[in-house]
């Protein structure tokens, strides 16, 4: 781990590190990589710019191509679909991921996209 992106420390103390290889967490005792896909047949580079715990406890990360969701309680991953229609052209890299109910999490892209996810449903 050369570069870390991103910190985030969850409600349960343990600390949350996005760095180019993947999701990292620590418990106060050592590194665990948190980089498996829920679907076994998609290989997706996982660097992680952004993480954000929601309020039912799931891990969002966040990188310049996905959105990404660990449900509380699991080690995989699965990716979120976005929920607006967002040009090809943009380059997905999204910043600032704010929880604004119990139930959405919002961010905005680097080219001025804001997409919204559903917390409750884990979906965009």
């Amino acid at each position: 781990m050369n570069s870390v992106y991103s910190l985030e420390k969850s409600s349960n103390g343990l600390l949350w590190v996005g760095t180019p290889g993947g999701l990292q967490r620590f418990d106060g005792y050592g590194f665990d990589n948190w980089d498996q896909s829920a679907d076994s047949t998609k290989k997706t580079g996982l660097s992680v710019y952004h993480i954000r715990e929601d309020s039912r406890k799931n891990i969002w990360v966040f990188n310049t191509a996905s959105a990404f969701v660990f449900p509380q309680g699991e080690k995989t991953y699965q990716e979120v679909p976005f929920i607006t229609t967002i040009p090809s052209s943009d380059n997905k890299q999204y910043f600032v991921p704010l929880q604004e109910s119990d139930n959405r999490l919002w961010c905005y892209s680097a080219s001025g996209y804001i997409t919204g996810f559903n917390t409750q449903t884990l979906k965009g």
